[in-house]
């Protein structure tokens, strides 16, 4: 574990500096608990995971026990499909005439065909409505790829990106590899990826750049919907942070909630890890630039007690014209 997070974590040098000599002493103490340790369920992992905490760092995640890989199916009869979780899946709401909401619960890259085959089934009606209510309350995350087909319906002009650096290893770079055959990426998110993997093996051990900063201007922006409500919460996260981030951008959207969402974004693009004994982790593989939100989060522009029904609050907010003011 410690030789994984020490070497592929791009977090690690700026997190260990000026703190060497107890990080050193930390882990020489959980090294000698797991050394110790007669049960990994109750004394080894509780040590290890003492050690990952040091980082504070919510997308380090684990150790815990994982199962191998299931044995691969026989090749002849049919094998039945496990259907995806259905409160995960989209959905698209008419609230009245002139208001939709769009539920967008997880942002999995498993579920970009179903969130682009939605947006594309309803694509007149998102262009012809005047209020839309996104709510991405619970979204943990998953890939910024999974949203890209709704941003041309929540953006009024350019929305800048800070860009993102890449930790140089081998096994970064296996995981970015990976991904260019996942069939998810645009032309030139893949173009951008092959020459990171090029600097990153000239550049072992070094944070190079991934994705630059940037702004990205439309090349149009659709005049409706007129005004755009995202619903947060403390389990808003990782790539729904990113959501969320380029939606405030836009001059028609206003971010809603009741608190901060949970701030698990600065470092990212989680790389799965398995340990001896099939123990597994996930450890972030970049860093993305601008200002540090881990463990604070991002505050919503309408601050709402707890307990408000948020969609209604949202309904009537867009429908007041007021601008970052609490509904009365």
């Amino acid at each position: 574990m410690v030789a994984d997070v020490s070497r592929n974590y791009p977090g690690y040098q700026e997190k260990v500096r000026g703190h060497r000599a107890a990080f050193a002493a930390l882990s020489d103490s959980v090294r000698e608990r797991a050394r110790a340790a007669t049960d990994w369920g109750t004394q080894c992992f509780p040590a290890l995971r003492h050690w990952v905490e040091f980082f504070k760092d919510p997308h380090i995640a684990g150790p815990w026990q994982a199962a191998p890989p299931s044995p691969q199916p026989q090749a002849s009869g049919a094998q039945a499909i496990q259907p995806p979780d259905s409160s995960q899946l989209p959905s698209l709401v008419t609230l009245d005439t002139s208001t939709l909401l769009l539920r967008l619960p997880d942002l999995d890259v498993t579920l970009k065909p179903t969130i682009d085959s939605l947006v594309a089934a309803h694509w007149d009606a998102l262009r012809n409505t005047r209020y839309l209510i996104v709510d991405v309350r619970g979204d943990g995350g998953g890939c910024t790829c999974s949203y890209d087909t709704l941003m041309s319906l929540v953006i009024a002009g350019p929305v800048r990106s800070d860009g993102k650096d890449v930790l140089a290893s081998p096994a970064n770079e296996a995981y970015w590899r990976d991904w260019l055959t996942q069939g998810v990426l645009g032309a030139s998110e893949e173009i951008l990826i092959r020459k990171a993997i090029q600097r990153m093996q000239s550049h072992e051990g070094q944070l190079v750049q991934l994705f630059p900063a940037q702004v990205l201007r439309p090349k149009s922006v659709s005049r409706l919907p007129q005004r755009v409500a995202v619903l947060v919460d403390r389990k808003c996260a990782s790539s729904c942070e990113d959501f969320v981030l380029a939606a405030r951008q836009s001059s028609k959207v206003t971010i809603m909630g009741s608190e901060n969402t949970e701030g698990v974004h600065d470092y990212g693009n989680i790389r799965k890890v398995y340990l001896p004994g099939w123990r597994q982790m996930r450890v972030p593989t970049t860093r993305t630039r601008g200002p540090r939100i881990d463990l604070m989060g991002i505050k919503p522009d309408v601050l709402l007690p707890l307990g408000t029904d948020l969609v209604v609050s949202a309904s009537h907010f867009l429908k007041s014209g007021k601008r970052n003011q609490a509904p009365q």
